[in-house]
This record gives C-alpha cells, structure tokens and sequence, in this order.
C-alpha cells in the first residue's frame, strides 16, 4: 500500500502515457491487497490453525530448505491447488510480464522527462537511420 500511495503522489507529476501506467499500476496494487488479505491471507491462516489443532510438527530453517530441496511430489489432481490457483494464476502472469517491463525501464527512462507535467508536449521526430553505402567494384 506505501508503494500505492507513493504512486498516486507521482500521478500528479507527470502527464501523458506514463500518468496511465502509473494509475495502472496502482489500481493493480489497490486491487491485489484486498486481494491477499481477503483471500490469500484468511486461506493460509486456516491451514495454520488447523496444523496446530492437529498438533503437526513444524520444520525448522534447515529441515524446511533440506524439504524443497529434495522432495518433489507432481500431481495433475487440480483439487490439491484449489486455494492456491488464483494467486498463482495471478503471480505467474501479471507479476512476471510487469517484472519483465520493469526490467525494459532503463531503456526508456531517458523519455520520462518529457512527460513531466508543467512541460510542453514531447515531438518525437522518426529520424531514418544512417546506414553505411558500400560502393560495389563491377568487374567489366
């Protein structure tokens, strides 16, 4: 949620295509936390109670990282990820490709002025690229 709020705080300083990404961006974020805590959070609480009430033991930090490590169990049975498809679904999709455009904002960044409000509107003018002529000998 800071990281909402300090987004809704840029959206007032900046126009154009980056003012929508960036209200994109926190109305993801303004819908992903009701999300969790509704959802996500009450799931796994649950299954934390009822591992006590069944009085399962834990495992510690080295047997829990020795356990992924070593056991993998592969099921297609789809009831066994009944709680877990839809933040999964979620994760494993619009949080890797907005992962992977975060990843490309280094190669815009330089345009981000341009797009500060109280400036004039950015011409983008498409300039060909210079390409070398080779001159070609003709044998005669």
């Amino acid at each position: 949620m800071l990281i909402a709020i300090a987004l809704l705080d840029l959206l007032n300083r900046y126009r154009g295509a980056v003012r929508g990404l960036i209200a994109a961006a926190a109305f993801g974020i303004a819908g992903y936390v009701p999300f969790l805590c509704t959802i996500d959070v009450p799931m796994y609480f649950v299954r934390w109670r009822a591992d006590l009430a069944a009085h399962r033991e834990f495992l510690g930090l080295f047997e829990g990282l020795h356990d992924v490590a070593t056991r993998w169990v592969v099921t297609h049975d789809v009831a066994r990820w009944d709680g877990e498809i839809a933040w999964m679904s979620l994760y494993f999709s619009a949080a890797v490709w907005t992962s992977l455009l975060l990843a490309c904002f280094g190669l815009l960044k330089h345009l981000l002025p341009g797009y500060r409000a109280g400036r004039p509107t950015p011409r983008f003018v498409r300039r060909p690229a210079a390409v070398p002529v080779r001159r070609q000998r003709w044998m005669s």
